[in-house]
């Protein structure tokens, strides 16, 4: 995407892509001539993949430099905007034409430019055929002098509830992540009304109380309050209730419904995917548990970087959760990040059945029983290849627990 340049025609503005061999006719000026004007012949369909400028019904456009449009007042600017497209937030400025006005509605066309959106415009509807789908979305534009997202809000206690959702996606982060560019960490203070600076130091507070931090020398930042601390305990001591409970004030915050799935991802921020038909109505209890097996397996998978701990694969469809000490007999270690291991579909499967365990170092060991099948090609490649190697973790990760890694290496060598 160029954005020296903006495209203004009928049904709004955009940023133009792919302008390294523009067509005549060029209106005024040359191609190295800062005051270039191009205008649309009604015959280009489309150049290098160049959206956002191109026609394909003859619709005329002009293109400027986008800082004449500006300053000429062709087009408007505002900042501190977002857009919302896949359920997903961007941030940054928005272009308008000039004669729109508050309350009118949104053209078809608007160009946008922000960290993170690749495309140089937001479009209102969709057009036949569906082929704009991945640029059809909702802008917001703040009210004059008042951005969106304040970069500085006035000051207010924190709540309970709001802790419950921060401390929920501090644990769904590594340490090395808890920052203000975070792009969870940006819309969850979005969604909240702070500022992201202000969520990012309460992330902080509750790593000074995390004890498995305090093992790796790892501080956080001091001056967690006594709410902090009554939230970080009720969490961690009755995670059955409180997790649940918090899983549901983060789908509320983000208007997720009961048919959809909230995923947190280190690099992309949260994600709504659409859950396939459960059948039967859920209860309140099965509705519990739902929530806490999602929490425990974003959990899991971020905090080994969203890849297999064996082979690294990271394809996150075919990864899982899987459990140290087993789900059904330990409810009270059901959602503890610590009794998770992420693992491909095939090696969890193997480790539920004790086929595959890892010792003190966390190096894979095999059963006699895979052991006498190493001669099968895909019982080499995917487990002989990967024998006596360490789990793969991110150097800033919670380890797992060590006592259930334990338990897991005596029923293996039970059963082996």
């Amino acid at each position: 995407m160029d954005s020296n340049f903006i495209s203004i025609g009928s049904r709004g503005v955009s940023i133009p892509t792919g302008l390294k061999n523009i067509p005549p006719p060029l209106i005024e000026g040359k191609n190295d001539d800062p005051k270039l004007r191009w205008a649309n012949p009604g015959k280009i369909q489309e150049v290098d993949n160049a959206h956002g400028w191109v026609s394909k019904n003859g619709e005329p456009f002009e293109i400027y430099p986008l800082r004449r449009a500006i300053k000429e007042g062709l087009v408007q600017k505002f900042s501190g905007a977002t857009w919302e497209v896949a359920k997903k937030r961007y941030k940054g400025d928005v272009f308008m034409p000039a004669g729109w006005r508050r309350g009118d509605a949104i053209p078809q066309y608007v160009a946008a430019l922000g960290e993170g959106w690749a495309h140089g415009r937001v479009e209102s509807k969709l057009v036949s055929g569906g082929r704009n789908e991945n640029v059809v979305g909702k802008v917001e534009i703040p009210a004059p002098g008042k951005p969106s997202v304040p970069t500085k809000m006035p000051r207010r206690d924190w709540s309970r509830d709001e802790l419950l959702v921060v401390i929920n996606l501090y644990q769904q982060l590594t340490f090395g992540k808890l920052h203000a560019r975070n792009p969870a960490v940006i819309e969850l203070a979005r969604r909240l009304e702070r500022s992201e600076g202000s969520v990012a130091m309460k992330l902080s507070n509750f790593a000074s109380l995390d004890p498995a931090l305090k093992l790796r020398g790892i501080k956080g930042l001091k001056g967690a309050s006594e709410l902090d601390r009554t939230v970080w305990a009720e969490f961690y001591n009755d995670p059955n209730e409180a997790v649940p409970a918090s899983e549901g004030l983060l789908r509320k915050l983000f208007e997720v419904d009961e048919e959809s799935e909230l995923e947190v991802r280190a690099q992309e921020g949260f994600l709504v995917h659409r859950r396939p038909p459960t059948g039967p109505t859920e209860t309140i209890g099965s509705v519990k548990l739902r929530r806490g097996q999602e929490y425990f397996r974003n959990a899991v998978l971020n905090n080994f970087g969203g890849r297999c701990g064996v082979t690294g694969l990271s394809v996150r469809a075919l990864l899982v959760a899987s459990h140290i000490l087993p789900w059904g007999s330990h409810d009270k270690e059901r959602l503890n990040v610590r009794n998770g291991l992420s693992l491909s579909r095939l090696h969890d499967a193997a480790f539920d059945q004790y086929l595959i365990t890892f010792d003190e170092q966390l190096r894979l060991m095999i059963s006699p029983r895979l052991q006498s099948e190493l001669s099968q090609r895909a019982m080499s490649e995917n487990f002989g290849a990967y024998a006596g190697e360490a789990l793969c973790l991110p150097e800033e990760a919670v380890f797992p627990e060590p006592a259930f890694l334990a338990e897991h290496r005596r029923v293996f060598s039970s059963k082996s």
